[in-house]
């Protein structure tokens, strides 16, 4: 089941505990991203999957400028619910085709 030994951890800009694995010129996630950059180029989508908030926040930020990235469950979760507001205003006025213009004019308790 593994070794039986806390995390390196360190605060982040923002204030949260992180693993300290993760970031530096020398991490696992550089070296990899960096590989995979230069076999597959900046438009790889590369996706970050089981990360906590307090390393999945940090972790896009770091990689949005320099490649594609994906959180699926951070944006995963934002996005499904976003299809899910789309979809019931396309059901409500189905000959309509700006949604997002109606998504902005509705109003959520």
């Amino acid at each position: 089941t593994g070794l039986k030994q806390n995390r390196v951890t360190h605060k982040s800009a923002a204030g949260t505990v992180v693993n300290s694995a993760y970031y530096g010129e020398d991490s696992l996630i550089r070296e990899f991203m960096d590989a995979a950059i230069d076999i597959f180029g900046k438009k790889c989508l590369l996706q970050f999957e089981d990360f906590n908030s307090n390393d999945a926040f940090p972790l896009l930020a770091e990689y949005r400028e320099k490649c594609l990235t994906y959180n699926d469950d951070i944006q995963g979760t934002a996005s499904v619910a976003v299809a899910g507001l789309l979809g019931a205003i396309k059901l409500r006025n189905p000959s309509q085709t700006d949604l997002l213009r109606l998504l902005r004019e509705e109003i959520f308790l």
